[in-house]
């Protein structure tokens, strides 16, 4: 039976939490698991709904860099997923399209990461 390797997931927690950006919205469902020396990680990053491909690949570099600046070898799955008005009071990121000023915090930490999203929403509107 597999069990969670706790002191990977802090490694990565930590690694993440490191690099995190200001327009890095919310990180959530993290998984992650190892076969041999590769280590997969597995996660969704909201980001703002204006960013495109290209954007989003260059946060996907970034983050497997970080993840490899730790791991021999590390391979990183992202659900990018785009952030919706009622996520400004969570995000500290200034762009043009801000409904409301920041006035919430999440504490970003392993418990975070493994969970679910700060708002429980559908992406249709």
């Amino acid at each position: 039976m597999n069990e969670t390797d706790k002191e990977k997931l802090e490694q990565i927690t930590h690694k993440l939490t490191e690099i995190a950006e200001d327009h890095w919205i919310d990180l959530h469902h993290l998984r992650f698991w190892s076969s041999g020396e590769k280590v997969f990680v597995d996660f969704h990053l909201t980001i703002p709904y204006y960013f495109n491909i290209k954007t989003s690949h260059k946060e996907e570099e970034k983050i497997v860099t970080g993840l490899n600046s730790i791991f021999s070898e590390a391979q990183a799955r992202i659900h990018f997923d785009y952030c919706y008005p009622q996520l400004c009071k969570y995000c500290c990121y200034t762009c043009e399209v801000r409904q409301e000023p920041k006035t919430q915090s999440v504490e970003w930490n392993t418990e975070k990461f493994i969970g679910d999203p700060i708002e429980n929403k559908t992406h249709d509107t």
